[in-house]
């Protein structure tokens, strides 16, 4: 690439072999340096060289000097063809290097976002509980963590909860205690938080099981079997005597004020709430409770306790096997 050098000098009329500096405006690193006088260039050679370029000017000294490049811009359109291509360049080499930046950073966010997630599920695995539809998160090891808040919000998002300054409140807030979202509800319930359904399907207070009935599948899976074996005793299978039995039997949901005699306890009464209570059942755990009845006496808390007013004893003839499937 040739770029024409215009001279800017300081010369006297004189034939003096001084040497001057003359200085190219266009490459700054770069200068030459011409001797004046016999043994360089003559003075009249100088000027021949000036008058030659483009642009000159006259200097008061009488020594054509050239005046400062005009400015070339863009709207002239006077760009040289090597500063137009270099612009081109540059423009072009900067895109590259933000848009190599802009992909590294949205990689560096995205691995960000998988160690937090990856954090939050191993986090989750020590604080929280599935219990069927339940979700039980412990509020002794959830109030250690240092940022237990980011957690909660990260975990219950999906739920679609809104008021979460009230979710914040439950973790020291009273036993009873309830936020709701659109289907589901967080519960506080003693050292926990119970997230559970909202179940908005109307219930039938009351279920009826008739005489040589077999089973029932509506609200609970129940079986009644005639049977003469009654060693496979359990929470879920209660073994009594049919005759004590009158039908049809009630299945329905517990009440406050309800009693039994709970097998163990010689024929002392106890309040179903005290009961549940002693066995430190939630809040969910007691609505999901089910009483099977005997004219208007607890036969069972189903899975739970069996009444001893009806267990099978030496006089038992027949037997019935009741069994929560």
């Amino acid at each position: 690439m040739v770029l024409e050098t215009f001279v800017i000098c300081n010369l006297s009329l004189n034939s003096s072999t001084e040497s001057r500096r003359i200085y190219s405006p266009f490459i700054h690193s770069n200068f030459s340096i011409l001797k004046i006088g016999p043994a360089g260039l003559t003075l009249s050679r100088l000027k021949s060289l000036m008058n030659s370029s483009k642009e000159k000017i006259s200097s008061p000294l009488g020594c054509d000097q050239p005046r400062r490049h005009k400015k070339l811009t863009k709207a002239s359109g006077k760009y040289p063809c090597s500063l137009n291509i270099l612009r081109s360049t540059g423009s072009r080499l900067l895109e590259s290097f933000f848009l190599s930046s802009f992909l590294k950073t949205q990689a560096y966010l995205h691995e960000s976002k998988a160690m937090a997630e990856d954090a939050s599920i191993l986090v989750y695995q020590q604080v929280a509980a599935e219990k069927g539809e339940e979700i039980h998160f412990d509020l002794n090891k959830l109030k250690k963590l240092p940022n237990y808040k980011s957690y909660l919000y990260e975990w219950l998002n999906e739920f679609k909860f809104s008021a979460w300054e009230d979710i914040y409140d439950l973790v020291d807030g009273q036993s009873g205690k309830q936020v709701f979202s659109d289907g589901f509800r967080l519960l506080k319930d003693r050292d926990s938080l119970i997230l559970c359904p909202i179940n908005n399907e109307d219930e039938i207070e009351e279920y009826y099981i008739f005489k040589d009935q077999k089973e029932i599948n509506i609200p609970l899976n129940l079986s009644f079997l005639k049977v003469t074996d009654t060693s496979l005793v359990s929470n879920t299978t209660i073994f009594v005597d049919e005759d004590k039995l009158w039908f049809p039997l009630v299945l329905r949901r517990w009440k406050h004020g309800d009693k039994f005699q709970p097998t163990g306890m010689e024929g002392k009464s106890k309040k179903v709430s005290k009961f549940f209570k002693d066995n430190k059942l939630s809040l969910i755990e007691k609505e999901n409770s089910w009483i099977l009845c005997s004219d208007k006496q607890i036969v069972w808390i189903v899975g739970f306790r069996q009444d001893e007013r009806f267990k099978i004893g030496n006089r038992t003839k027949k037997i019935l096997k009741i069994q929560l499937e």
